[in-house]
Formats: structure tokens, sequence, C-alpha cells
């Protein structure tokens, strides 16, 4: 019972970080209120289906990318594209911040993996979700505030490093479940996964500063447009006034 009662303080830690991250960034739909709520009860259904229904670390991590997705375009003024992408980069900084604190701890006790999970599930979820939190706290430092006029573009495939990360460091995880690894091990997987956390916010800056291009190019279309319609406004009124002559 106690152990249900941690994970759903942990779920309900993961809402709030996603909600702050997300509000950041969009705009909502709906009532903030409504929008936190019905984050808070996703999340809900994630712990329904992780204690009860079907606990895989792989079927996890993309069920949570899914669900950060929908909630970001349901929820929030977003094109699909956009919503996909913040998505992924939600699900990337919550496995690194998971792994970097399991490693951490593995490595100051000195212990594989598995028996972290088993006897100090508690400490490293803590101290992951403290990393989850600030790394997302970082990314929203970055972030411009997005509106639904994005195109899924070439900046799509910007989506595939994320992706090949988390199967990477899920490969780490199976690789190292069941050994004991030196302290130099331990430090070379965790400066591993950071350099891969590093290489992903590069890309996020990258995406960042593509939509801004981007908004820019479509303020200057706007403006483009205007003019146009005053010009042929303007030609308009002096054809009257010729004909008026």
């Amino acid at each position: 019972m106690s152990n249900f009662i941690f994970l759903l303080f942990i779920y309900i830690i993961e809402a709030l970080i996603v909600y702050s991250y997300v509000h950041a960034i969009y705009t909502s739909k709906k009532a903030n209120i409504f929008s936190l709520s019905i984050i808070l009860f996703s999340y809900l259904i994630l712990l329904f289906i992780y204690r009860f229904v079907y606990n895989n670390e792989i079927f996890n991590t993309f069920l949570v990318i899914v669900v950060n997705t929908i909630i970001i375009y349901a929820l929030y003024a977003s094109s699909l594209k956009s919503a996909v992408f913040h998505g992924i980069s939600l699900g990337i900084t919550q496995l690194i911040s998971e792994f970097i604190a399991l490693y951490c701890v593995a490595a100051i006790l000195q212990t594989e993996t598995q028996n972290i999970l088993t006897n100090y599930f508690e400490i490293a979820t803590i101290l992951s979700k403290i990393i989850y939190f600030l790394i997302s706290r970082i990314l929203t430092l970055f972030s411009i505030k997005e509106n639904s006029s994005r195109s899924w573009g070439k900046w799509f495939a910007l989506s595939c490093l994320p992706i090949s990360s988390i199967l990477i460091i899920i490969a780490f995880r199976i690789v190292t479940n069941t050994i004991i690894l030196q302290s130099f091990e331990y430090t070379f997987l965790i400066v591993s996964i950071s350099f891969l956390l590093v290489v992903n916010i590069i890309v996020y800056l990258i995406y960042e500063q593509a939509e801004k291009s981007n908004q820019k190019l479509i303020e200057l279309e706007l403006v483009n447009q205007k003019n146009d319609i005053d010009m042929q406004y303007l030609e308009l009124l002096e054809k009257k006034n010729e004909t008026m002559n």
C-alpha cells in the first residue's frame, strides 16, 4: 500500500512538471484548472496501467510520449508537429533523468541497477524527478510561446535523434541490469547519457530557432499581404476619383 501511495505521489509530481512545461510554451484552449485536471487524470491512468496492467520500460516510455502529445494537441493551441516534438522532448527528458539518477545511486552504493530498483527505488525516483524538473525548466527558458500556425516541414526529422536516444538508453539499461560495474564504468555511463542529453538540448535549440525564424517569416508574409490589400484599395480609390472627374 505504501508503495502505491509513493507511486501516486510521483505521478502527480510528473503531471505537475508536464503542466508547468506545456503551460510555459503554449496558450491553453481551456481554463487552466481544466487543463491541469485533465493532465492529472491522464497521469493517474498511466499509473493504473503501470501498476495493474502492464509494466515494461519500453512500452511505458512510448506510452508517456503518446499521452504527452495528446495532452498538448488537445488542450493547447498547437499543431500536431509541435505537439509530437514536445511530447518526445518531455519523454526523452524524463527517461534521461531517471537513468542519470539510477546510475548515480548505483555508483555511490556500488551495486547493480536492479538492486537499486528493488531496495533504493524511492531515493533514485525522487532524485530523477528533481533532475527532470530542472531540465524541463531549462528547456522552457529557450522556448517561444507557440501557436497553431505550424506545418510539419523538414523539422520533423529532428525528432529522429530523441527517439534514437531513447532506444540507446534503454539498451544501456538492459545490458547493465544485473551487472555490478566499477566506479569508472558507472561514470562513463553517466557521462555518455549526459552527452546524449546535451545533444538533445542542442536539437531542441535548433528546433526553437527554426520556429522563431518561421514565425518571423509568417509575420512578414502577413505584412506583405496587408500592404498588397492597401495598394489595391488605393488603386480603386484613384480609379473612382478619375471616373468622378
